[in-house]
C-alpha cells in the first residue's frame, strides 16, 4: 500500500505518511509528512510547506525543508534555530514565492519526486 508508521507503548499502529516520501538522515528515519505539519504549525502564513530528502554521495540523504511563500521577516537562521530546539536539523531551508508542485492525482498532495527535481536544477 505504501504507507508507514509505528507501534506505539500500547501496540497502537500510528500512520505517519508514505513510504516514497520517508527521509533517511544520518540513520534517523524521518515522515515528510510529520515534519512539514510542525513547521506549518509554527508559520501558519506560509502557503504551504514541504519536507523532502536529497541523495548525498554517502548513500544518505539531506533534509530539506521548503517553505512557499514564507511570511515577511521570518529568516533562515530563525527558522533553522527554530527547527533545532524542537529536534530537527535541516541541511537546507528553502524560502520560494512559487507554487509547489501537486500530485497531479489529487491536486493537494506534494509531488515530491518533481519537487526534489526542481530542487536538484535550482528552480524553486
Amino acid at each position: 500500500m505504501g504507507d508507514t508508521g509505528y507501534f506505539d507503548e500500547n501496540g497502537m499502529f500510528w500512520l505517519v505518511g508514505r513510504l516514497h516520501s520517508t527521509i533517511v538522515r544520518q540513520g534517523r528515519v524521518m515522515h515528510a509528512q510529520l515534519i512539514e505539519q510542525q513547521v506549518a504549525r509554527w508559520i501558519p502564513e506560509a502557503d504551504r510547506v514541504a519536507a523532502v530528502g536529497i541523495s548525498t554521495a554517502e548513500g544518505g540523504e539531506e533534509l530539506v525543508i521548503v517553505i512557499s511563500s514564507p511570511p515577511a521577516g521570518l529568516s533562515h537562521e530563525n527558522m533553522a534555530a527554530n527547527l533545532k530546539n524542537h529536534g530537527l536539523e535541516a541541511d537546507r531551508v528553502i524560502f520560494t514565492r512559487r507554487a509547489l508542485p501537486l500530485d497531479p492525482r489529487h491536486n493537494s498532495k506534494i509531488d515530491y519526486p518533481a519537487l526534489r527535481e526542481k530542487i536538484l536544477n535550482s528552480e524553486i
